[in-house]
Parts: C-alpha cells; sequence; structure tokens
C-alpha cells in the first residue's frame, strides 16, 4: 500500500516537473527574443546616432556659410538646402529618442522575466528534490518488500557482472603497471647504450686522430731515409740528381730502420683497436634499435591500457559491489 502511494506520488511530481519545464523553456525562449530585438534596435540606434553626428556639421556648415552672405534671390536655394538638413536632423534625433524608449521597455520586461525564470528555477529545485526523496523512499520500499526467485537471479547475475568486471580491470591495471615498469627499465638501458655509444665514438675519433699523425710520422721518415741513401752517393762538384745543385752543404741523414718499425707497430695497433671499436659500435647500435622496437611496443601497451583505465575508478566500483553484495544478502534474508 505503501509502495503504491509511493508510485503514485512519484508519477505525480514527475508530470509537475515536466509542465514547469515546459513553461521555463517557453520563458527562455521569450527572453532570447527580447534579447535580440533590443541588439538590433542597439545596432540601429548607433547608425542613427551616426547620421546625426554627420547631419550636425554638415548643419554646423550651412548656418556658418549663411551668416556670412546676405539673404537675396540667388542664394535661397543654399538656405532651403540648410533647412532640409534641420529636418532630417529633427527626424532623426525623434525616431533615435522612440527607440531608446522601447529599449528601456524591453529591458523592464526582461528584467520581471528574468525574476520568473528564477522563480521556476527555484521551483524546480524543490520539486527535484521532493521526487529525489519519493525515489529513496521507493527504493527503500522495494528493498523491505520480499523478493521473487526471479529478483534474486537478476542481482545474483548483476553481480556476477560486476564481479567479473572488477576482475578484469585489475588485471588490466595490473599488466599496465607492468608495461610502465617495463618501459622505464627499456629507458634506462637504452641511456646506458646511448652513453657507451658516445664514449666509444670520442674513443673512435682520438684514435683516428692518432693514426693519422702516425701516418704522417712515418711518410715523414720514409722520405728522410729515402734523402738519406741519396745523399750517400753525393759528391762534392757533382750535380745531385733532384736538385742540380753541385753543393752540398746539409746532406741528409739516414733514419734508423727501427724508429719506422716502431711507428708502423704503434700504426698497426691503432687500427686493430679502430677495428675492434667499430666493431663494437655496431653491435651497440643493433642492440640499440632491438631497444627501440621494444620501448615502442611497451608504449603503445601502456597508451592503451591507461586510455581503457583513464576514466574509471576501481575503488568505486568495489564499494558499488559491496552494497551490491550488501543488498543481496538482506534481499535473501527477507
Amino acid at each position: 500500500m505503501k509502495r503504491k502511494k509511493g508510485l503514485k506520488r512519484a508519477f505525480k511530481l514527475r508530470d509537475e516537473i515536466k509542465k514547469i519545464n515546459s513553461e521555463r523553456e517557453k520563458l527562455v525562449k521569450e527572453y532570447k527574443d527580447l534579447k535580440k530585438q533590443i541588439d538590433g534596435i542597439e545596432r540601429e540606434i548607433k547608425a542613427l546616432s551616426d547620421s546625426i553626428d554627420i547631419a550636425k556639421r554638415q548643419l554646423g556648415e550651412k548656418e556658418k556659410r549663411i551668416n556670412e552672405i546676405k539673404v537675396d534671390s540667388n542664394k535661397r536655394e543654399k538656405i532651403f538646402a540648410a533647412f532640409e538638413i534641420q529636418k532630417e536632423f529633427e527626424r532623426a534625433d525623434k525616431e533615435k529618442k522612440e527607440k531608446e524608449k522601447r529599449i528601456l521597455e524591453l529591458k523592464e520586461l526582461i528584467g520581471k522575466q528574468q525574476k520568473d525564470i528564477e522563480k521556476i528555477d527555484n521551483l524546480l529545485k524543490r520539486k527535484e528534490k521532493e521526487i529525489q526523496e519519493v525515489d529513496n523512499n521507493i527504493k527503500k520500499l522495494e528493498m523491505q518488500k520480499p523478493p521473487t526467485n526471479e529478483d534474486l537471479l537478476d542481482l545474483q547475475k548483476s553481480l556476477e557482472r560486476k564481479r567479473v568486471e572488477i576482475l578484469e580491470l585489475k588485471e588490466k591495471e595490473k599488466l599496465k603497471n607492468e608495461a610502465e615498469n617495463n618501459l622505464k627499465e627499456i629507458l634506462k638501458i637504452k641511456e646506458e647504450i646511448n652513453n657507451e655509444i658516445k664514449e666509444i665514438e670520442e674513443k673512435l675519433k682520438n684514435k683516428n686522430n692518432s693514426l693519422e699523425e702516425v701516418k704522417k710520422d712515418i711518410e715523414e721518415l720514409v722520405k728522410n731515409n729515402m734523402a738519406g741513401e741519396l745523399a750517400e752517393g753525393l759528391k762534392e762538384g757533382v750535380p745531385c740528381p733532384v736538385c742540380g745543385s753541385i753543393h752540398h752543404v746539409r746532406l741528409a741523414q739516414k733514419v734508423e730502420e727501427d724508429l719506422i718499425k716502431e711507428k708502423q707497430e704503434i700504426k698497426a695497433n691503432l687500427e686493430k683497436d679502430i677495428m675492434d671499436y667499430q666493431s663494437k659500435l655496431f653491435k651497440l647500435k643493433g642492440e640499440l634499435s632491438g631497444i627501440e622496437v621494444k620501448e615502442e611496443m611497451y608504449k603503445k601497451e601502456y597508451d592503451k591500457l591507461w586510455d581503457i583505465l583513464k576514466d574509471i575508478n576501481l575503488l568505486k566500483l568495489e564499494e558499488e559491489l559491496n552494497k551490491m553484495e550488501s543488498d543481496f544478502i538482506q534481499w535473501k534474508k527477507n
């Protein structure tokens, strides 16, 4: 009986709210129409004000000229034109005042409508609060009535769906956290590899510079050795086969072979180091490519899961589940 009365009261309140909403929409439409009228008239007043300003300037010029000349038959046409401008000025001024009066009337009407809308809004709030109270009472009555087997079965199915939903979301949350941790680890490894690549590239640059210097040293030593061998066969007064001079003041000396050999060994060691560094660099860049592929994979996985979970409040869902379980237990007791 209580439930029947509650339902009847709820339906009546909903009809009242529907009727009030319809009245409110009508008032809002009228308000917007009046506002549009005011905007239009204000634009017209602006145009009239501009016309009045122009007419004032023209009239001033005409009056100035009339005062400067004597009235005779040759000047009547000019004076008549000045009177026409005066009439136009008076007409525009009158129309402007009429429109300003109309705006005041419309603004008063809008003020009244705004009060009516505010009054209706307050009424709607009260009615909505009433219907919320009635809905809550109906819900309580629903919980108190003996549930049918069908009601219990529906609630049990809802419970199962909610449990499954929460479990799936928890699994997604776990996968998201794993993807985030994997991404952090990958980024750390990537940074280490990049640092190692920079270090090796710097060492490789230094080794290449050293190799170029050693090559120049060897080239210079070989040239000096060849010059020394040539100098051994030169005699005073005999022309040099290279420069043609017959006087040989400073003869080149042969370089020790051991010194050239030592430089060549340094060169060989540098070339070996360069090859080793190039091999390491190639290997590291390959590792870096593999790491970047994994980074992209984990990032996509994380972004996808984050997008799924961003608007979901697991704690709230668990509270809803606990409430449903509590209701289910209460229903079973009834």
